[in-house]
């Protein structure tokens, strides 16, 4: 049997550690593993053969196991006739909207920062991705309490995403931060009144946070112009988020999730995915 696995988003340490449990924990006898990967150059769908020797390579190189897949592409169906040559596909991140397009049984693997898969309590990556970014705002908090400045010292905090997450809120909600949801008038105003909640209770710096659906560099001439303030911005990219370092949560369900998936590549493959409920792994049919 030949199964397939493809990645969505940046490669996090959970999604190498799948792919190389997958070449290292079926079945030789009964059981081929090919990633599938996407050619920008020739705009085509690859299939190429994982096995140890790939893990060796990869470690070589210092190049990842298995490239990530732009979303986009995969969307359009005249590139899936390439996946036909296999009996089934892992699909680790992107959404649950995937499965449906598969020429193939498929069993869709919640990995993503931004905790987004209906029916899970998390996915792989989240955990991580929080804890990096609240540590890396602690350091800031530490430097700004630590040192007397004249000016309020506004930090205004861009993570990932294109739509409001609980990556956004829950990380916001960890750092006592403000969320900034728009950049227009409201979202402005809104600015303003954390700048001057701040400066009545005498507090020396702030955090605003905001996804990449809103543009920082809006909320500068607008404030700066009406309050003394000292501005500063930092952006974070997915790269950051997941870090070579996951947390013990995510490396606890990334275990669980490699044990499901082993499963079910050696059962009769049934289209579905995988859902952390009450910090169990469960396989949930595509009906289901």
């Amino acid at each position: 049997m030949k199964i397939g696995v493809v990645h969505f988003g940046s490669f996090s340490m959970g999604a190498t550690q799948i792919v190389r449990s997958l070449i290292e924990g079926i079945s030789k006898d009964t059981h081929r593993l090919f990633g599938v990967e996407y050619n920008r150059q020739t705009n085509e769908i690859e299939i190429k053969e994982l096995h140890k020797d790939s893990i060796l390579t990869s470690k070589e190189t210092g190049n990842a196991l298995l490239k990530s897949f732009p979303d986009q592409v995969w969307k359009d169906l005249q590139h899936h006739e390439a996946l036909s040559q296999l009996d089934s596909i892992i699909v680790l991140g992107g959404q649950e909207h995937q499965l449906s397009n598969q020429l193939v049984s498929s069993l869709h693997v919640p990995l993503s920062i931004f905790n987004n898969v209906e029916g899970s309590l998390f996915t792989l990556g989240y955990d991580t991705a929080v804890n990096s970014i609240t540590n890396d705002i602690e350091k800031i908090r530490d430097t700004a309490s630590s040192l007397y400045y004249k000016k309020l010292r506004v930090f205004n905090v861009q993570i990932p995403g294109e739509k409001s997450t609980p990556l956004l809120w829950n990380t916001a909600l960890a750092v006592h931060a403000a969320v900034v949801t728009s950049a227009d008038e409201q979202g402005i105003e809104s600015v303003k009144q954390v700048i001057r909640e701040k400066e009545a209770n005498g507090d020396t710096y702030c955090f605003i946070m905001m996804d990449r659906s809103v543009d920082p560099s809006v909320f500068e001439e607008p404030i700066t112009r009406e309050f003394d303030v000292d501005w500063k911005v930092a952006i974070y990219d997915e790269s950051q988020c997941v870090g070579p370092f996951p947390t013990a949560l995510d490396k606890i369900f990334t275990i669980k999730m490699i044990d499901k998936i082993l499963k079910w590549v050696e059962t009769i493959p049934q289209t579905g995915k995988l859902v952390i409920v009450d910090n169990q792994v469960e396989f949930q049919s595509l009906n289901q």
